[in-house]
């Protein structure tokens, strides 16, 4: 079971991120939606470096984390405005 338990923190942050970025991305305007979208992605990447902390805090490996939960909300917020203006 002390397995699956950083699997389901991942999980469940990535998938709230997601749902948060979609809801932002298509309520607030174009400049809000990039800085809540980082924000949110921030928040994800400490939340699956908070799952593994004996590697997240060993290294910098913190900095990988919330890069990546960054990058992911922001690519995100980019599909979902392509996706509307497409129609």
């Amino acid at each position: 079971m002390s397995f699956i338990l950083p699997i389901l923190i991942v999980a469940l942050s990535m998938g709230v991120g997601a749902g948060a970025v979609v809801y932002f991305s298509e309520r607030v305007s174009n400049a809000y939606s990039y800085v809540f979208s980082g924000f949110i992605g921030l928040i994800v990447g400490i939340l699956s470096a908070l799952a593994y902390p004996a590697k997240a805090f060993d290294g910098g490996a913190i900095y990988a984390y919330v890069g990546a939960g960054v990058l992911s909300c922001l690519f995100l917020n980019r599909i979902v405005k392509w996706a509307n203006d497409a129609g």
